[in-house]
């Protein structure tokens, strides 16, 4: 008898409502980890035009390596440090505490938290260390900064940033629950009448971005096609342009037009008086918007011309405060 061979799985077209069921698979099955759901779920940003969705989707399956300042939440904790200290006679302090309060001025700031910028897939394996933690070593060179400076007549040999397991198993746990609120909150907005076949694409997409920001962002960060919805995002920095970028990304706007920003920044040169953009950023925020009008990101006009003044009034530090 000829023997039978199993029958592949295949996946379902990304706009078709099983996609979200076949997401919800991978997180209960995790078979490979987090990879094939956020995998999945970047094709279906794909479909959905949500540039927020597969920002995040890039972000966690690459890392946030050089960029400190976009980290999430999620991934930040208080900082714990310890070190290997020696002194004379003979005289050792192993894995002893480093109180941040007891570094040098100029690196306090820097070590108050931990914000961890690994691929997910990177730290799975991290949460499944033997220890209950992982051990983050501190750069060449910086142990001997602290020489005296925490623990009097002692040398400090090594030092590290201790990571708990169970921050670790909190980052992917933050990941598999966004994930499966995004695929809950979008079955939810399926037709359920049985008048017609139901697929994602027909969603209206300021529906759509407003459950991405929602589930994947938190409630605070919000910016839909619909006039009503809040816009309570923390705002960048003033005058810092990397931050604008990332408050930009987080909202939606597309890399592509994001890269034109900077260079028209820096061409308007001085910052501008009070409410008045420079000419080269004004053109830039009216393509944008109109950008946003022909659908290219997932906002309408009224919504995304709001989330933009708000977002260049902090920058150029017209405003302050996080909620506007």
């Amino acid at each position: 008898m000829k023997p039978t061979m199993p029958k592949s799985r295949r996946d379902p077209p990304a706009d078709d409502p099983a996609v979200l069921q076949a997401i919800q698979e991978d997180l209960l099955v995790m078979h490979g980890g987090l990879a094939n759901a956020l995998r999945r779920t970047a094709v279906l940003a794909s479909a959905l035009k949500q540039e927020a969705l597969a920002a995040w989707v890039r972000d966690e399956l690459n890392g946030y390596a050089g960029r400190r300042d976009e980290i999430p939440d999620y991934r930040r904790t208080p900082a714990m440090h310890r070190g290997h200290f020696v002194g004379g006679f003979g005289m050792q302090l192993k894995n002893a505490q480093i109180p941040v309060s007891a570094l040098p001025a100029e690196m306090r700031d820097a070590m108050q938290e931990y914000a961890i910028s690994d691929p997910i897939g990177t730290i799975e394996q991290m949460a499944k260390g033997e220890h209950g933690e992982f051990r983050r070593p501190w750069p060449a060179g910086s142990p001997a900064l602290l020489t005296n400076k925490v623990y009097e007549d002692l040398a400090c040999l090594e030092a590290w940033t201790v990571v708990p397991a169970a921050f670790l198993n909190n980052i992917v746990e933050q990941v598999k629950n966004r994930l499966l609120d995004l695929t809950l909150r979008l079955r939810e907005r399926l037709p359920g009448d049985g008048s017609t076949t139901p697929t994602l694409v027909t969603l209206p997409r300021g529906d759509v971005a407003t459950i991405v920001q929602v589930a994947i962002y938190g409630g605070n960060n919000q910016i839909a096609a619909g006039a009503s919805v809040a816009q309570t995002m923390i705002p960048p920095a003033s005058g810092d342009v990397d931050a604008l970028l990332a408050h930009l990304r987080r909202l939606g706007v597309p890399e592509e037009e994001l890269d034109g920003l900077p260079p028209a920044i820096a061409g308007d040169g001085e910052p501008p008086s009070e409410g008045r953009l420079g000419e080269r950023v004004r053109a830039w925020m009216k393509g944008a918007v109109g950008k946003a009008i022909d659908g290219a990101w997932s906002a309408g006009a009224t919504a995304a011309s709001t989330a933009l003044e708000q977002a260049f009034g902090a920058f150029y530090g017209w405003v302050t405060g996080a909620s506007r």
